[in-house]
């Protein structure tokens, strides 16, 4: 790493720190994917069949309904700010300037969006325990799915922050990049629900191979997919790609 990439990425931890948004994101998403705990612990209330399982439990964690409504919510919201605000500032002029590459102001602010994408769902690695205490058997659950949970959680956030980064590239508007990104954001989980919802075998075919939803529940079982790491990998290499140009030309205009 270099001086400017450690110097950026100090900065922009500091910025998460010291943003009271932050801290109002991360209740609201705590919030929000506890009440997936109250849904689980629910279910297992009612003696719905294969609920408080081990399997149950990861996929309603991390490839139900609620995970990927908080990845909707919470990613447009940590990434609006990271290029509009400087935007807005003048600050991203004043940034350009001095002797850094594009691609260490792009890989910086993405590593420490991701840093604390992962900080907010920390505190998760003990809802075990709230689990084990609502009744549900942990002999179970299979440690391995859960690493592969979190593994898949990882890849899921990757290639979220980079398409936030791009929209937040794109305008000096924080609301239009938190707008645009909430949108492509729900057209991509719309395409990974095409698997289901097509009637077309071969769009369905096809559709497997892109869908976030397949490949997390797959991760969620503790399948680690190649085709999953590659998309999710090949998505975020071209958003950030695509910023860095997008900066590139903002450079030289």
């Amino acid at each position: 790493m270099t001086r400017a990439f450690k110097a950026i990425l100090r900065r922009e931890v500091s910025a998460f720190i010291h943003s009271p948004i932050v801290y109002v994101v991360a209740v609201c998403f705590l919030a929000l994917f506890g009440f997936s705990i109250w849904w689980t612990a629910n279910l297992m209330v009612k003696g719905v069949a294969g609920a408080g399982t081990g399997s149950t439990v990861l996929h309603d964690l991390f490839a139900g309904f609620f995970f990927w409504l908080a990845n909707l919510i919470v990613v447009p919201v940590i990434t609006m700010r990271v290029f509009s605000e400087e935007k807005r500032s003048g600050t991203l002029e004043s940034l350009m300037t001095t002797p850094v590459s594009e691609v260490e102001v792009v890989l910086a602010k993405f590593t420490a969006t991701l840093l604390f994408y992962a900080f907010l769902w920390l505190p998760t690695l003990g809802y075990g325990y709230i689990l084990q205490a609502l009744g549900v058997d942990l002999a179970v659950l299979d440690f391995g799915a859960l690493l592969g949970a979190y593994i898949g959680l990882l890849f899921v956030g990757a290639s979220f922050v980079a398409m936030g980064l791009f929209c937040s590239a794109v305008s000096a508007n924080q609301m239009v990049s938190a707008i645009l990104c909430f949108s492509m954001l729900s057209g991509y989980f719309m395409l990974g629900l095409l698997p289901y919802a097509s009637k077309v075998a071969w769009i369905r075919e096809y559709a497997t191979y892109f869908s976030p939803i397949l490949h997390m529940l797959d991760f969620s079982r503790g399948a680690i997919d190649s085709r999953g790491v590659v998309i999710f990998l090949s998505a975020t290499t071209v958003f950030l790609f695509t910023t860095v140009q997008l900066l590139s030309v903002r450079r030289w205009k």
